[in-house]
């Protein structure tokens, strides 16, 4: 009687299978844990620019409608010569002052990139600066709007009751495209005394 060899080990095609599936599964999990950080970096993004764009409209919230009360329907919205000799925002008094700002990197009021700023017209201790939204960008804009249908842009020259702020948030990513990455918009109205 001839005895039977006791070896309980893989054959070559049986570890290569395994090699094999172990290999795919490691890839759905990197692609999986790929995915959760893009979505989390998307999510940081978006709270970040609703954070810029609500901390903007509510300056321009705080604004008058208008430079002179008495002649509420100004055009060109625009800020003064005055009003832009600073610092920053600190001269502007009324919704008009900021259209077509632009602010690369987002500044507090007085001028001082956020992040760097102590809230006071200065800058903090370089050692507790933080300089992430150095590629970030905010803009906004203030136009009037069709009384009726306050979506509508009314035409250059026309002006109404109504006016449209809209503020946007922008980053650059790495190959220095700016890609807009939050919008805010609000329609203030001018009530005429009686």
């Amino acid at each position: 009687m001839a005895l039977r060899s006791g070896r309980g080990g893989f054959t070559f095609i049986e570890a290569m299978t395994a090699v094999a599936i172990t290999a795919m599964a490691g890839g759905a999990v990197l692609l999986g844990v790929n995915s959760s950080l893009l979505a989390t970096k998307t999510a940081l993004e978006q709270t970040i620019a609703q954070g810029l764009a609500q901390q903007l409209m509510d300056e321009l919230a705080g604004m008058a409608y208008a430079r002179n009360a008495a002649s509420p329907y100004e055009y060109p919205l625009a800020p003064t010569s005055a009003e832009l000799a600073g610092p920053g925002r600190t001269q502007f008094t009324n919704l008009a002052d900021y259209n077509g700002l632009t602010e690369a990197p987002p500044v507090d009021p007085y001028g001082i990139p956020l992040g760097t700023d102590d809230g006071q017209g200065s800058t903090r201790n370089p050692s507790l600066q933080n300089t992430y939204l150095s590629n970030w960008q905010r803009t906004a804009l203030v136009y009037y709007v069709d009384p009726t249908t306050q979506s509508t842009e009314l035409a250059p020259g026309q002006t109404s009751n109504f006016r449209a702020a809209e503020v946007h948030v922008w980053v650059q990513d790495k190959s220095g495209t700016l890609r807009q990455v939050y919008m805010l918009r609000r329609v203030f109205a001018y009530v005429p005394s009686s």
